[in-house]
């Protein structure tokens, strides 16, 4: 939890902040543990305690090792993709141009 003001820009309010933990005890959500926060940012009149502003935004952390396989099977698929977007392109293998046979023209 803290708190500040807002200089001289707006000396009439100040801020607060409280950031709370939610498990599966508030959300109903089974492993949620250590990976939901509540952040409450509040700011208030000094004139007169009833007039706030409050917002209220939630902060979800991934499991790392879940994040980790993720970005591996992504790296993964575009090699993959880009291996068989390889084997049918003509540049990557060159191919000689080559005369018909029974062309009336003559080479110099």
């Amino acid at each position: 939890d803290d708190q500040g003001n807002f200089g001289e820009d707006y000396p009439q309010f100040y801020w607060t902040v409280q950031v709370s933990e939610l498990g599966e005890r508030e959300t109903g959500l089974k492993g949620i543990e250590d990976r939901l926060k509540a952040l409450d940012i509040a700011v208030i009149s000094h004139d007169n305690d009833r007039m706030r502003f409050t917002m209220r935004t939630l902060v979800y952390k991934a499991p790392l090792k879940d994040t980790e396989d993720k970005a591996s099977d992504k790296e993964s698929e575009a090699k993959e993709q880009a291996g068989k977007k390889g084997a049918g392109n003509s540049l990557a293998t060159p191919k000689q141009k080559t005369t018909p046979s029974n062309s009336s023209e003559t080479s110099p």
